[in-house]
């Protein structure tokens, strides 16, 4: 399986249309990027922090340990100022779910094959 299809595995076991950002899970059923991985590889959710989220998903997703860049243009609004402009895509997919707001589908495409159109 691949981080898409844990993706969009947890994105239907959580309520859709519904950003979450700053945590990974809340009740009722609502998940971030992140969150909707670990539930679509059946990992709980609900009792890990972001941090343990992000160390578990990248043994399972390598793609998760790679460089990448913000796609949103004039971006200068990664989380914190010690980031270079190049992230590790974890933290980018954080970055992507809690600062532009994007969707989860569209978070997973762009960090799994560097499309950002969300099919």
């Amino acid at each position: 399986m691949d981080f898409v299809e844990a993706v969009r595995r947890g994105c239907e076991q959580t309520i859709g249309g519904i950003i979450l950002c700053g945590s990974l899970y809340s009740i009722p059923r609502t998940a971030c990027v992140l969150g909707a991985a670990l539930l679509g590889l059946g990992l709980p959710a609900s009792s890990m922090t972001t941090r343990m989220a992000i160390i578990a998903l990248r043994d399972v997703f390598p793609v998760l340990s790679q460089r990448r860049s913000c796609p949103v243009p004039d971006c200068c609004s990664l989380p914190d100022p010690s980031y270079s402009p190049q992230c590790d895509a974890a933290l980018l997919a954080v970055h992507l779910n809690d600062d532009h707001r994007w969707q989860r589908m569209r978070i997973a495409h762009y960090i799994q094959d560097g499309d950002d159109s969300g099919s």
